[in-house]
C-alpha cells in the first residue's frame, strides 16, 4: 500500500521563451497547491490551487494576465478530476486593439471520469466585458475511439451589442440610438461532429422576441443552415441605417446614382460565397413592421443550394389585402439570372408601390400580378434584359402625372378657337382600371388600357422604354352621357369624338400633347353625321328600312 502523503507544491517564476514568426513570446506561471494529499487508494487531493499566468507577445495576444483558483479531487486509478469552486479571471490585450483590454472571469465546477469518457461543465458562467454566458454541458463519447457529443443549456445575459461592438473597433452603419441595444438568448444546446443545434431558441432582441430552433450542419466549406422562426412582433425600424437629407447627402447621393450602372451588383467573391450558401429557413412573424407600415401573417420561405438561391413562399396581408410572391437568384452560370413572381389582390396599389420602392403615380383597391425575369450583374443589364408579363384591375383610383379632364377641356377649347386655363391637378381620377404589359429587352409594351371614369373612358397603347427611359404613349379619351365628374357639363359638347392625348419624352420629362389634326378630322365628321341625321330625321320614318339601313351605315 501506498503511504500518505500530505505536503504543499509552489513553482514561482517559472518563465518560459517561445518564438513564433521570429517573435519573442514571453510566458510566467506561479502555481501553488495547498492542503496536497495522495492517499493509498491513489486519490489526489489540493484543498486549494492557485495559478498565476503571465504571457506576453503570444499569437493574437499582446499580453496575458490569469489567475485559477479551485479545490481539486483526482482519482489516478480511475482516471477522473473534480474541481469545486473553479474560478479563473483574466485581463487580455489583442494585437490590434492595445488600448482596450478585455475582462474575463469564469466560474464553476468540472467532473471528468475518464471510464465513461465524460466531461461535464456545470454551472459555469463565463462573464467577457459586459456579456455573460451561462451554461450547463456535457460533454460524451471522449473516449479514443468514440464519436463525441455534446448537450446542454446556454443563456446569454443581455448586452449592449452596439456598445460591445464599438468597444471592439467593430465598424457598424450608423443605426438609430435604439438599435442593438438589448441582446439576450437562451437555448438547449446539442452537438456532435456532424451538427450544432440550438432547440427551443429564446432570443430577445430590443424588448423584442424571437424563438425557434437552428441546426448548423458541419460541412467541410461553410455549415449547412437549417432554421424555423417565429415572432409575434418584430420591427426592423431600428436596424435600417439612418438617412440624412443634407445638401452634402444628397450630392453623394446622386453621384452615386451616375455610378452606380459601372458597379457589379455582385462581386466575384461574392458569388463564390454564396455558392457555397447552404441553407433552408422559415420565418413567420405575425406582425412585421417596416418604416411606416404594418405587414401581418407574415410567412417567408428561404432557400439556398449550389448557387441557386430562391424565395419559394413571401405571403403577408398587408394595405386591406393580401400578397403571395416568390423569387430566385441563379448564379450557376456566368451571369446572375433573377425570376420574380407576384400576385397582389384587393389591396392598396400606392402604398404597395411605395414598399417596393417604385415612384407611385397610381392609386387604387385592387389586384396587381406581375411574372419578371431578367439576368446580368450590373444595372444596365437588368435593365437590358428585363422580360415578362405584368396586368393590374383597380377600381376608385388616381392615375398622376396627367389630367385628361383638362386635355380635353382644352381640346373643346381650340375646336372653337379659345383657351383654357391650366390647372395645378394633374391627375385624373377613376372609378375602374384595367391594362396589362409584355416586356422584352427592358420593353414595357401596354396596347390595352381601360380606364372609366364618370365623364369619360379613356383607352391607351404604346411602349415605355426602360434602358433609354423613353415613352411613347397614346392616350384616347371620349366622353360620356354622364354630366358628374372631372370637367362639369361644358365637355357634352365632345361626345362622340374621340380625344386623341400624345405622351412622348423622357420619363423626368414627358410631353403631353393633343393629336390636334385627328381631333378636327373627327369634329368635322361628326357635325357632318349629325346634318345627315337631321335630314333623315325630316324625311324618313324610324322604322324605314332605308333608315335603318343608313343609321347602321352611320354607325
Amino acid at each position: 500500500d501506498l503511504p500518505v502523503i500530505d505536503g504543499q507544491l509552489m513553482l514561482r517564476d517559472l518563465a518560459v521563451g517561445t518564438t513564433e514568426t521570429d517573435q519573442l513570446a514571453e510566458v510566467e506561471l506561479d502555481l501553488n497547491l495547498q492542503g496536497l494529499r495522495l492517499s493509498p487508494e491513489q486519490k489526489l487531493s489540493a484543498k486549494r490551487l492557485d495559478s498565476r499566468l503571465f504571457a506576453r507577445a503570444l499569437p493574437g495576444l499582446a499580453l496575458l494576465e490569469a489567475r485559477l483558483q479551485t479545490e481539486v479531487l483526482a482519482d489516478l486509478a480511475d482516471v477522473s478530476l473534480q474541481t469545486t469552486g473553479l474560478a479563473i479571471d483574466a485581463e487580455l490585450t489583442l494585437d490590434n486593439e492595445p488600448q482596450s483590454p478585455l475582462t474575463a472571469n469564469y466560474s464553476g465546477d468540472l467532473l471528468y471520469q475518464q471510464s465513461v469518457g465524460r466531461l461535464s461543465m456545470l454551472e459555469a458562467e463565463l462573464t467577457v466585458d459586459q456579456a455573460q454566458l451561462a451554461a450547463d454541458v456535457v460533454f460524451a463519447g471522449l473516449a479514443p475511439d468514440d464519436a463525441w457529443t455534446a448537450n446542454g443549456n446556454l443563456a446569454l445575459g443581455a448586452i449592449d451589442l452596439a456598445q460591445m461592438l464599438a468597444q471592439w473597433g467593430v465598424e457598424m452603419p450608423e443605426l438609430p440610438s435604439d438599435g442593438l441595444r438589448e441582446l439576450a438568448f437562451s437555448s438547449a444546446f446539442r452537438a456532435d461532429q456532424t451538427e450544432l443545434g440550438f432547440d427551443g431558441l429564446e432570443l430577445l432582441l430590443d424588448g423584442q422576441t424571437v424563438s425557434g430552433d437552428i441546426t448548423l450542419q458541419l460541412t467541410e466549406a461553410f455549415p449547412a443552415i437549417r432554421a424555423s422562426l417565429y415572432s409575434p412582433a418584430f420591427s426592423v425600424n431600428n436596424y435600417l441605417p439612418q438617412q440624412h437629407n443634407n445638401d452634402d447627402d444628397l450630392v453623394a447621393d446622386t453621384a452615386a446614382q451616375d455610378q452606380h450602372q459601372e458597379v457589379p451588383l455582385l462581386t466575384p467573391a461574392t458569388q463564390a460565397w454564396l455558392r457555397t450558401l447552404d441553407a433552408e429557413v422559415e420565418a413567420r412573424i405575425n406582425t412585421l413592421t417596416y418604416q411606416q407600415w404594418d405587414l401581418a401573417d407574415v410567412v417567408v420561405r428561404f432557400q439556398a443550394a449550389g448557387g441557386l438561391l430562391a424565395v419559394p413562399e413571401l405571403k403577408l396581408r398587408a394595405f386591406d389585402g393580401r400578397l403571395d410572391a416568390d423569387g430566385s437568384l441563379d448564379i450557376q452560370g456566368s451571369q446572375p439570372v433573377v425570376s420574380a413572381r407576384l400576385d397582389a389582390s384587393d389591396l392598396q396599389i400606392k402604398p404597395l408601390l411605395n414598399l417596393l420602392g417604385v415612384k407611385p403615380r397610381l392609386s387604387g383597391k385592387g389586384n396587381l400580378q406581375a411574372d419578371l425575369t431578367t439576368s446580368g450583374n450590373q444595372y444596365d443589364d437588368l435593365i437590358a434584359n428585363l422580360a415578362g408579363t405584368a396586368a393590374t384591375r383597380l377600381e376608385d383610383g388616381v392615375v398622376q402625372g396627367v389630367d385628361v379632364g383638362y386635355w380635353l377641356r382644352r381640346a373643346n377649347a381650340q375646336i372653337k378657337g379659345g383657351d383654357v386655363t391650366a390647372v395645378d391637378r394633374a391627375e385624373t381620377d377613376f372609378s375602374a382600371l384595367t391594362a396589362s404589359a409584355v416586356i422584352e429587352s427592358g420593353r414595357v409594351q401596354s396596347d390595352d388600357l381601360d380606364l372609366r371614369a364618370p365623364l369619360f373612358r379613356v383607352s391607351g397603347n404604346g411602349y415605355f422604354d426602360l434602358p433609354t427611359e423613353q415613352i411613347d404613349y397614346r392616350v384616347a379619351a371620349s366622353v360620356v352621357d354622364s354630366l358628374e365628374g372631372q370637367g362639369g357639363r361644358d365637355l357634352q359638347e365632345l361626345r362622340g369624338i374621340t380625344i386623341p392625348v400624345l405622351i412622348t419624352g423622357r420619363f423626368d420629362n414627358p410631353q403631353v400633347r393633343l393629336d390636334m389634326q385627328r381631333i378636327l378630322r373627327d369634329a368635322a365628321e361628326g357635325q357632318i353625321r349629325e346634318r345627315i341625321e337631321q335630314e333623315l330625321d325630316r324625311h324618313l320614318r324610324e322604322d324605314a328600312p332605308a333608315r335603318q339601313l343608313l343609321d347602321r351605315f352611320l354607325r
